[in-house]
């Protein structure tokens, strides 16, 4: 039997402001099984909502906010509660790293991240989010 994601293609929400950064990301994640959609930090909750992401990748540095705001807006939101944030930031300080999972994270990722450890983390949040939907409760 074919999980979820095997059918279908996960959908990935890349939080980024910075186009470099996003151009990167993009490009490492774009010939693998993932459908890839980006926002900046203006319209991120919107477009969380709309687009329902199996996983949000978002960086802690925006322009206007920062990922941690947006991290709390997005948990709480009873449709992305469940939705895995994996923040990626070059701040590599446990004061954050903390913050941002009392917050909701599922990952917390020092750049530079190596595309392998990156898919990685994702198709683990995909595993656990399919074991979820499937027995209908938090493993």
């Amino acid at each position: 039997m074919k999980n979820i994601y095997e059918e279908l293609q996960a959908k990935i929400l890349i939080v980024e402001d910075d186009d470099e950064t996003l151009v990167m990301l993009q490009h490492m994640l774009e010939n693998k099984n993932y459908t890839l959609v980006s926002s900046g930090s203006e319209h991120s909750i919107e477009s969380a909502c709309t687009e329902q992401p199996d996983v949000i990748l978002m960086n802690l540095k925006l322009k206007n906010t920062t990922g941690l705001f947006l991290l709390k807006e997005i948990k709480s939101i009873p449709d992305l509660q469940r939705t895995p944030v994996i923040m990626v930031s070059e701040i590599n300080t446990p004061l954050y790293w903390e913050e941002a999972f009392k917050r909701g994270a599922a990952a917390y990722l020092v750049n530079p991240v190596h595309l392998d450890y990156l898919v990685k983390r994702i198709d683990k949040m995909l595993k656990r989010r399919q074991q979820e939907i499937t027995y209908g409760s938090e493993v």
